[in-house]
């Protein structure tokens, strides 16, 4: 197989990976995959991360969400590459959803170097980055900058009431969405058109 001939299967992989999966759950606009059973409770993950999404302007109801639990590291080296550190990835390239464990009784994505956060949070922020290629294109999706593209994920994935420890940049970007939406009144679409950045203050 040549050089050429293996990246194209490789990323073929990356956009359909359902083959390798032996398990799957369905629920409304989601569809889970595993190579092990899938505790049902999932189902209520899963109801919280719509309920997250339907606050996004950009939201379709009718799109579905593939999520992919890998289990081993093996795995999540071979799906994620060097993103294998993440708590969740959204493959550009079909939108699959990757996550290391899920600890669906505890309700947290759970990475192989023990780390944890809540699922939920983890699959809307996930999630909000399909809505957002499915409005501006691939494209134009790479070239946002990290607070417009990781500050919507984020702004739409946490929820404040149970809020967890943010790392400064995703926070800053998060609270600059918050501040444009909220006190504002902004659009998704007139914050994306906008070369302004919102103040450095907001932390």
């Amino acid at each position: 197989m040549t050089g050429a001939a293996a990246v194209c299967l490789y990323l073929l992989v990356l956009a359909f990976p359902e083959p390798l999966f032996a398990y799957s759950l369905a629920r409304e606009n989601f569809r889970v995959y595993s190579r092990h059973a899938i505790d049902p409770g999932v189902g209520e993950i899963l109801d919280e991360v719509n309920r997250r999404l339907s606050r996004s302007e950009i939201n379709v109801a009718a799109l579905t969400h593939r999520v992919f639990i890998l289990d081993t590291p093996a795995w999540n080296s071979f799906f994620n590459g060097p993103y294998r550190a993440a708590m969740g990835r959204n493959c550009e390239i079909g939108n699959a959803v990757f996550i290391p464990r899920l600890d669906v009784q505890g309700g947290r994505v759970v990475h192989f170097d023990g780390r944890s956060a809540e699922a939920a949070s983890i699959l809307a922020h996930e999630c909000a980055h399909t809505l957002v290629q499915r409005r501006l294109g691939l494209i134009r999706m790479w070239r946002l900058p990290f607070w417009k593209k990781e500050g919507y994920a984020e702004y739409i994935g946490m929820d404040e009431a149970r809020s967890e420890p943010e790392p400064m940049p995703y926070r800053r970007a998060r609270l600059r969405w918050k501040f444009l939406l909220e006190k504002e009144g902004l659009t998704f679409d007139q914050v994306m058109q906008s070369r302004a950045v919102p103040g450095q203050h907001l932390n």
